[in-house]
């Protein structure tokens, strides 16, 4: 169905048009002008139109996303805090103490995170130290899903030469800390580079499933 906007019809008009067809109507725009959304009220199905002027400034998604699979289609947008926790790739954790949280921003599949935490104790850990995400990393070829953020780690009682950087892992919901040696090869962090009591902080943008 489609409207020939060359014929004015008041909002309450198309209004009612619209209720009286299924959701696979088309709205079309037919001489290029901008359309204002809000004078329509409610759409839904596909539409047609050059240019959206969002009057009200705002572009609301749902709680839950809906995947879409064309490429070119924004399905998702949300702002939040994610409660950070940091474990041991064999046992054991650490405790996040007064600073507790990471801020993210997710458009789309891409997810931006900030934020420091500071680490207060821990209780028997073992292993790759590692932090967690709010979403979880994606699978992409070649590898192209894994990011180098920013990370800073300090007050941490060791010498780390040659700074940490971050290490993401595919199909995870968390990062390490990968340290380049003098040779050249990339050690990861564990329980034995830091003390009990340590922070760290984060700027990291990285793709999600």
């Amino acid at each position: 169905m489609a409207f020939d906007n060359n014929v004015p019809l008041a909002a309450n008009q198309i209004a009612a048009d619209l209720a009286a067809v299924n959701a696979n109507w088309e709205l079309v725009a037919r001489n290029g002008a901008n359309t204002d959304i809000t004078s329509l009220g409610a759409l839904s199905g596909a539409q047609t139109i050059p240019t959206i002027n969002l009057t009200g400034g705002q572009i609301a998604f749902p709680a839950t996303a809906v995947p879409s699979a064309d490429p070119n289609t924004l399905d998702d947008y949300e702002e939040g805090y994610h409660p950070v926790t940091v474990t041991c790739s064999t046992s054991g954790s650490y405790t996040v103490g007064i600073s507790t949280q990471f801020a993210y921003t997710k458009i789309g599949r891409v997810v931006h995170v900030i934020g420091q935490v500071e680490i207060t104790g821990a209780t028997s850990p073992v292993g790759d130290i590692r932090v967690s995400l709010p979403f979880t990393c994606a699978t992409l070829t070649h590898t192209a899903e894994l990011a180098a953020g920013s990370v800073i780690l300090y007050n941490h009682g060791g010498t780390i030469p040659n700074g940490i950087h971050v290490r993401l892992t595919d199909a995870a919901a968390y990062f390490e800390f990968i340290n380049v040696a003098d040779n050249g090869l990339a050690v990861i962090l564990n329980q034995g580079n830091v003390d009990t009591a340590w922070n760290l902080g984060v700027d990291l943008t990285y793709i999600a499933v």
